[in-house]
């Protein structure tokens, strides 16, 4: 590999961190490991890791760590913009908004979690447009109805189901302990198949 091109290679990686910094919450270097390989950039953890401290240390990228306690995380300052490309326009933020609300559980964690810098940039938009009014308005103006009674959706643990979407997403057997109707203890090894959202229940399929 060429200079040039590992130069090339490194700014790409660089701006993939960069985009995948959220701002309300802290992200580790193994769960940025992770993101940049679901898109093809498979890289070591030293190498993240050296990349966020000095982006950390660079006075060009407001982003605080936190040191505490390991795994380091990361986020951007409170008083930062994030980072993209591209803007987004008004009209691409109040779709990624109702996007948001709609498949936020028909989707796998991780992805979510990638897609978290624009859903907050999607949000900042609307609240700092000029005239937001028509675009907030439309959010109370549509709502997806069920045609039956509507019924209580069960309480859904975020670990349980960011384990099942990732396993699903990766094809990955799953090794669960649950408890049967008669009470019983049992452990068994499953493949999801898919997720179902029926109403306000989510269901998974699997063999």
């Amino acid at each position: 590999m060429n200079k040039r091109q590992s130069s090339l290679e490194t700014t790409i990686l660089i701006i993939e961190l960069l985009k995948r910094i959220p701002k309300s919450w802290w992200i580790t270097a193994q769960q940025l490991k992770q993101q940049l390989a679901e898109i093809g950039l498979d890289r070591d953890i030293h190498t993240i890791q050296r990349h966020m401290k000095s982006l950390v240390e660079s006075s060009h990228f407001p982003i605080d760590m936190n040191n505490r306690s390991k795994p380091y995380g990361y986020r951007w300052s409170q008083q930062a913009v994030g980072f993209t490309v591209n803007a987004l326009s008004i009209q691409e933020s109040l779709i990624l908004q109702m996007a948001h609300k709609t498949l936020k559980n028909l989707l796998p964690s991780s992805l979510m979690d990638s897609m978290s810098g624009f859903f907050e940039e999607a949000n900042r938009n609307i609240s700092h447009a000029q005239d937001p009014a028509k675009e907030i308005q439309w959010l109370s103006k549509v709502v997806v109805a069920p045609e039956a009674q509507p019924l209580l959706p069960p309480e859904l643990q975020p670990d349980v189901f960011n384990e099942v979407s990732c396993a699903l997403y990766n094809n990955y057997c799953l090794d669960i302990t649950y408890r049967n109707a008669g009470g019983e203890v049992k452990e068994k090894t499953v493949m999801p198949l898919g997720l179902a959202q029926q109403g306000p229940r989510l269901q998974n399929k699997r063999e």
